[in-house]
């Protein structure tokens, strides 16, 4: 038998330990107002590069507390139950690409953090909020120790639109001078840099670069919550204009009244006080724009052709009319080109790179506006 001289056995013992390193990683659940989504995002080489996997949608968290969707307060806990079962799904084969995060990752966070759905569901329902958030924590507790950090809450507006923006800017390379459109279910959001614009905050990008950003959430514009709102007119209808040549467009947009002389309906959230005021934004039109979320898919299922001259494949059919217009109006009502380019972009990514880069430490206090004062404990 030979014998392993000491520079040979050094080397088997470094190779060893690269090969069964295990890298940064950091667990996000978006949970949004259709569905949670896991995201586990690896680091990678280079500044603010990150490997997305992404694992299952289960139950959104919001569904129980607003008993919406066929859910009721009685299925809290097994909605709860699915936010640590994601973690063991992801690990198999599925619609997704299996990750064996325990294998390969050190977590070094992991969080629930929720959008407008929820931001609705503690208006409403504030005690049971607490309930369920507390419940997912210690849900999470027990399945990842209490080594690792843990975040369950609800996303400000400001901070969404900022995640939005951050993931845009990793595709521009670190140009920040921009501007991102975002709709979801439950909201629209508008985020740009801006020096001077009241109510900006000045953000850390990492590598000791800073920028003010100004960022807003419409509570209540989003497509789902929007229909429910403004939609319900027949002139808005799937296939309204099947019927009636002298439809179009404007037909069904002169029945959407977001837009006041104050600025843009802001209808859940409080502002100055007041619930279902109108905020105006400072735009700064010779900005290049990005639209993404629903923005990004206008057209192709969701146009006017398909959804209300005729009767076409269209997606979520009885919304399909008002959401095709609804989004085109918002976005002329705001003062942004629909020709803007384009883009899907994962808040989740960019709410990866701020916990990366600390990047609200000097931004101050957030406002909870879906509250008249304070935030959720």
């Amino acid at each position: 038998m030979k014998i392993i001289n000491a520079f040979t056995l050094v080397l088997l013992i470094l190779f060893s330990q690269d090969l069964f390193a295990q890298v940064d990683c950091r667990i996000i659940f978006d949970a949004g107002s259709s569905g949670t989504r896991l995201h586990i995002y690896e680091k990678a080489s280079g500044e603010n590069a990150w490997i997305d996997h992404e694992g299952p949608k289960v139950d959104a968290i919001a569904d129980p507390v607003r008993e919406i969707r066929g859910k009721n307060w009685s299925n809290m806990q097994d909605t709860v139950d699915l936010i640590p079962k994601s973690l063991t799904l992801i690990k198999m084969p599925g619609q997704w690409h299996p990750f064996d995060w325990e294998k390969k990752c050190k977590i070094i966070s992991a969080s629930v953090l929720a959008t407008a759905g929820m931001r609705i569901a503690e208006q409403q329902q504030p005690e049971k909020s607490k309930i369920i958030w507390n419940k997912i924590k210690y849900a999470l507790i027990s399945k990842l120790g209490k080594d690792v950090p843990i975040t369950a809450r609800t996303l400000t507006g400001f901070e969404e639109g900022l995640y939005a923006w951050l993931s845009v800017l990793k595709i521009r390379k670190g140009q920040p001078n921009f501007g991102i459109a975002e709709m979801g279910g439950a909201s629209a959001q508008v985020a740009f840099s801006c020096n001077n614009c009241p109510g900006s905050s000045k953000i850390l990008l990492g590598g000791g670069k800073s920028i003010n950003i100004f960022s807003h959430s419409f509570l209540g514009l989003g497509g789902d919550v929007a229909y429910d709102l403004f939609g319900t007119s027949p002139l808005c209808a799937y296939g309204a204009g099947a019927t009636d040549p002298k439809w179009n467009e404007k037909t069904c947009a002169e029945t959407i009244n977001i837009k006041t002389a104050a600025g843009i309906k802001d209808p859940f959230n409080f502002n100055n006080g007041k619930k279902d005021s109108s905020v105006k934004i400072p735009l700064n039109q010779a900005m290049e724009w990005y639209l993404t979320g629903a923005f990004a898919h206008m057209g192709g299922g969701l146009s006017s052709d398909k959804c209300c001259r005729s009767k076409g494949q269209c997606y979520e059919p009885k919304t399909s009319c008002f959401r095709s217009v609804f989004l085109q109006k918002f976005l002329d009502d705001l003062g942004i080109k629909s020709s803007s380019k384009k883009v899907d972009a994962s808040w989740t990514l960019g709410a990866t790179i701020c916990q990366e880069n600390n990047c609200l430490q000097h931004a101050g206090p957030l406002n909870c506006r879906w509250f008249i004062k304070g935030c959720l404990n």
